[in-house]
């Protein structure tokens, strides 16, 4: 399955808005199967001439919980639709973040990601270097000359600070996390179970995105 992952309406981010006041400590509470969630004190925008996605994913290629969680989203319609993006909480994340990118500048189907963190997870390889991306993808028909070119390109290096800068607006230290309707925010510590994650992120679907008005830059 091929998730849409609109990347430019994210990598175009405003840094009016990266600083640590942008997110509010207080948490919302719910009722039920939804559990609190953070909401932005300032909702995160991207310039207007690109639009944000309603839901954004972060995960990690080394978090077994993100795989786990992906597979819980091949039985629901709506994650289709969901954007995801590479965390980079940790600098040895690195590598992994800018095969994110590189596949996404590559067009290649997000279900390349899943095979890798299967890999990872489920055969127990190693992926520490560079050239160990490139011959896992090289057996999936991916050219490992161009991944190694886009890999080390500006453009990825541009996009990946991009990345970390928004990620730290948001205030993201774990995953899998999710950013709903520019403002709403929920990660995997405020949660019981990946069902309440995804039941969280539906219902702040439901909310009335009319009230979010994410300032321009």
């Amino acid at each position: 399955m091929s998730f849409p992952l609109n990347l430019p309406a994210l990598l175009f981010l405003t840094t009016t808005f990266f600083s640590s006041n942008v997110f509010a400590e207080k948490l919302v509470p719910t009722k039920n199967s939804i559990a609190p969630f953070r909401t932005l004190s300032v909702p995160v925008s991207a310039f207007p001439e690109t639009s944000t996605p309603k839901v954004t994913l972060f995960l990690w290629y080394g978090c077994d919980t993100c795989l786990n969680l992906e597979q819980l989203l091949k039985q629901d319609p709506q994650a289709v639709n969901w954007t995801r993006l590479p965390a980079n909480i940790l600098r040895q994340w690195r590598h992994s973040s800018k095969t994110f990118l590189v596949l996404r500048e590559m067009q290649e189907p997000f279900a390349m990601d899943l095979q890798l963190m299967d890999a990872i997870h489920n055969l127990g390889s190693d992926f520490d270097t560079v050239s160990t991306f490139a011959a896992f993808f090289n057996n999936l028909g991916v050219d490992p000359k161009s991944f190694e070119e886009n890999f080390y390109s500006l453009k990825i290096n541009t996009q990946l600070k991009k990345i970390e800068q928004f990620e730290k607006a948001i205030g993201l230290h774990k995953v899998p996390a999710a950013l709903i309707h520019h403002k709403y925010f929920v990660d995997i510590t405020m949660v019981n179970s990946l069902q309440q994650f995804v039941d969280t992120i539906h219902y702040l679907e439901t909310l009335d995105e009319s009230k979010v008005q994410p300032k321009a830059p």
